[in-house]
């Protein structure tokens, strides 16, 4: 094993990483606009801040960029429909069917399990991406839902099993892949 870092070897590599998912929405100068990240970390406690990826030829970006604020939805372990739904539709497709409520100024996920309202701080162009990092101004978790977060792992989705909850004896639709290719927008 030479650990040549071959696009393929790294790709099964990064797939190993487990990474939370989540919608990015703001409301755009056309209407509302969304995609779906796992490229999605906290950075500090104080103050407050995110660390986002986005392909640099992002037009969720953009209006990110333009809009000063957005909102960060992480999605529950059922949420890989919503997941894929704003991986690969376009514009407002990628909305349709989704409930969301407007906080300060963001479209917000009703069926999140906890939202972030964020403005950008700095971002860094590395390779094809940037990196952003944003400042958390609101934040609040959806009480009172057993739920687990979706991860992703593997090139899918998964569900995140605690202690308290015994292994699935076969796979859930939440358990399996979807959508194997991710497109960002």
């Amino acid at each position: 094993m030479n650990g040549e870092p071959t696009p393929e070897r790294v790709r099964g590599a990064f797939a190993h990483l487990v990474s939370a998912v989540s919608v990015v929405t703001a409301h755009g100068p056309d209407g509302p606009v969304g995609m779906t990240v796992s490229a999605l970390c906290t950075l500090t406690l104080d103050p407050p801040r995110l660390l986002l990826s986005f392909q640099h030829t992002s037009r969720t970006l953009a209006v990110l960029r333009s809009r000063g604020v957005f909102a960060v939805n992480v999605l529950p372990e059922t949420g890989a429909s919503v997941a894929d739904q704003f991986a690969t539709a376009v514009g407002p497709r990628r909305f349709h069917g989704q409930e969301t409520v407007t906080i300060d100024q963001c479209p917000v996920l009703v069926d999140s399990l906890a939202w972030f309202i964020c403005a950008p701080e700095t971002e860094q162009p590395i390779g094809d991406h940037v990196v952003m990092a944003a400042r958390v101004r609101r934040a609040e978790v959806h009480g009172g839902r057993p739920a687990q977060p979706l991860i992703r792992f593997r090139h899918g989705y998964q569900a995140l099993r605690s202690p308290d909850r015994p292994a699935a004896a076969e796979p859930t639709p939440a358990m399996v892949t979807i959508n194997p290719v991710w497109r960002q927008g």
